[in-house]
Formats: C-alpha cells, sequence, structure tokens
C-alpha cells in the first residue's frame, strides 16, 4: 500500500471493519451457492466479524497473537484482537505484564482484555461461562427463572445441589427416553 501512495500521491486506509450487519445475509447467500463452504453456526450459517476467528477456536492466547498477528499489522485502522479470558484477571499486575510481553512480541496495533462471564437473574454476575447459575435457588426463583431441560440421571449427578428441581414430564416423554426433566436457572 505504501508503494501505490508513493507512486499517486494519495493516501490510503486499509480499514478492518466490523460486518456483523452483513454476517448472515452474506454466508447463507454462500451456503445457497457453495454448500460445502465453511461458515460459522449449524442451522443458521454466519461469519464471525471482520477477520476474528471464533471465540473458541484457540485455548491458549498466544496462538492467537500469533495466528493473527502478520494479518492484524496490515490494516492501518479499525484493528483488534479480542483476547478472551475465561474469568476476572484479580490482579493488574499481571495484566501490565502480559500487555508488555505482547507489545514486545507482537506487532498487532491493538488488542483488548475480555472476561467470560454471565448474568444469572438471581445472582448477577458470575465469573465464566455458565449455561446456568451454578448456586442453589429458591422454588420461587426456579419458579420465575428456571427453563425445563431434559436431562440424563448422568447429567444431573453432575449438578450442583439446589440448583435444580425434578419436574414431572409427559408420560410420552417418559416412555420414549428414561431421561427425566429438570428446572435449571
Amino acid at each position: 500500500m505504501q508503494d501505490v501512495q508513493a507512486e499517486t500521491g494519495h493516501m490510503y486506509n486499509l480499514e478492518a471493519t466490523p460486518a456483523e450487519g452483513a454476517s448472515y445475509r452474506l454466508a447463507k447467500s454462500d451456503k445457497e451457492r457453495y454448500p460445502k463452504i465453511i461458515a460459522s453456526g449449524t442451522k443458521e450459517p454466519f461469519y464471525t466479524n471482520s477477520v476474528h476467528p471464533p471465540v473458541d477456536a484457540f485455548d491458549d492466547l498466544f496462538q492467537i497473537l500469533e495466528h493473527q498477528d502478520d494479518l492484524q499489522a496490515k490494516f492501518t485502522g479499525g484493528t483488534v484482537v479480542h483476547l478472551f479470558f475465561g474469568e476476572r484477571i484479580k490482579d493488574w499486575r499481571m495484566v501490565k505484564e502480559l500487555t508488555r510481553r505482547i507489545t514486545q512480541r507482537f506487532r498487532l496495533p491493538y488488542f483488548s482484555f475480555t472476561p467470560t462471564f454471565s448474568i444469572s437473574p438471581v445472582s448477577g454476575y458470575l465469573a465464566g461461562r455458565h449455561d446456568f447459575d451454578p448456586n442453589a435457588q429458591t422454588e420461587e426463583d426456579l419458579e420465575n427463572y428456571g427453563v425445563d431441560v431434559e436431562m440424563s440421571p448422568e447429567e444431573v449427578a453432575k449438578l450442583p445441589p439446589g440448583s435444580y428441581k425434578v419436574v414431572p414430564s409427559s408420560e410420552e416423554k417418559r416412555e420414549e427416553k428414561n431421561d427425566l426433566t429438570f428446572k435449571l436457572n
């Protein structure tokens, strides 16, 4: 791009723009034209915004930094690499040291530290990803906020005590499967 700028005397910007509005429409159109194309999602295809890999594509933050470094450094604007953490970082010195190491080893212009958390209508903030509130719930909380989920006895055994209650399922479901329906928050 610098060669073209020098040749033409014009300034150019290679912007990494988010594509949230077009991500579903373009992925759906591409799937219809090219059924074997890879897109995120299962029944409803979508593309991640800009050139970001899916959130769960890397387990190690240095893997995503190495993967994205050359690509992100080509942009002159609108670029960011989101580094997702499974929990809140409690010690600011850890963030300072991590920032120092990233800026010394990589050329990418912008990055963000993003802790993963969940919000429960009963308990509020929960550090990390939770599909249901792991804390014990009152009968009233389960009635107001719980959802019916069919689970095997093995799955239920892994749940924290008090975070669910057994709800009778219809006779047809009970005969088809030996699963019970549980209300989770």
